[in-house]
């Protein structure tokens, strides 16, 4: 064996490429909560998850598997939230209510229920009517940071546009919340 001949340093094989089985099994909740994230009824979000599944099928050779799944999973969920929007040429959200999707009851009796439900009801009216308010792009990029924890770039990257305007995007919409 030469000691000085070079030999190139051997990688750890790529990981694969999730199959579209895969993603529907595992990231199908995800996809889900990304919709009613957008503005999409309780009704029609799985539903509508379901309708995306041929798209990210088709979209599947472009994933790099060395980068995060569910970064490109909400590119291809917000892609195909505008495509619909278009289609039935709807410029706002109508947003859910949350609490109907997973109530987090921790009173005990009715009337604390009852009282914690009515304040939440208010609060959470007040949080939809300022989110109803951000333009759809903006509100994408308030939830990739914010409820999704992206970073900049896995944003940036999820969205399809510069990390500048992600800085910009996200800096309007929480302008627009305050």
């Amino acid at each position: 064996m030469n000691l000085f001949s070079r030999r190139a340093p051997s990688r750890p094989p790529p990981c694969p490429r999730p199959t579209i089985e895969a993603i529907f099994r595992d990231e199908l909740g995800f996809i889900v909560g990304a919709l009613l994230h957008f503005g999409i009824s309780p009704e029609d979000a799985e539903s509508m998850a379901r309708e995306i599944m041929p798209a990210i099928f088709q979209s599947l050779p472009s994933f790099d598997p060395s980068r995060p799944l569910r970064p490109w999973l909400l590119g291809v969920t917000f892609r195909q939230v505008k495509i619909r929007r278009r289609r039935e040429h709807v410029h706002r959200a109508r947003f859910v209510d949350l609490d109907a999707i997973n109530p987090a009851d921790t009173a005990h009796t009715i009337e604390e229920r009852m009282i914690q439900r009515e304040t939440q009801d208010e609060k959470d009216r007040n949080v939809r009517a300022a989110l109803a308010e951000i333009d759809l792009d903006r509100r994408a990029v308030l939830l990739a940071r914010v409820v999704c924890d992206m970073s900049e770039e896995e944003t940036a990257f999820a969205l399809s546009i510069p990390q500048g305007t992600v800085k910009t995007r996200l800096r309007m919409a929480k302008k627009k919340l305050h």
